[in-house]
């Protein structure tokens, strides 16, 4: 189970299994809902692929107090990437990512 509020609990195989989109206006929460869905995700052991526009999602490397976390986050470009996310980078890209789930 996936806690996520009080009262709000996800089936961890269900949200494996699912795409979810989260939408509001600026200062509405969309980032904490869906990086506290992620993390809450990767603990469980679900392998998870985000596409962050933002470029915040490299935050869950850490822990609140700065100490790094103990999950394994690939970052593809952005200030925080591990590789540069440009067109000549798609198919290694593409490639890691099967590498991944497989």
């Amino acid at each position: 189970m996936i806690k996520l509020a009080q009262n709000l609990l996800i089936l961890t195989h269900e949200a494996a299994t699912q795409k979810f989109a989260f939408v509001g206006s600026n200062g509405s929460g969309k980032s904490y809902a869906a990086t506290k869905l992620g993390e809450e995700m990767l603990k469980t052991g679900v392998q998870i692929i985000v596409i962050d526009p933002v470029g915040i999602w490299h935050g869950l490397r850490r822990t609140a107090d700065g100490t790094p976390s103990a999950f394994n986050v690939l970052v593809f470009g952005g200030l925080h990437g591990d590789l540069p996310l440009t067109s000549s980078m798609a198919k290694a890209i593409a490639h890691s990512m099967l590498v991944a789930i497989v």
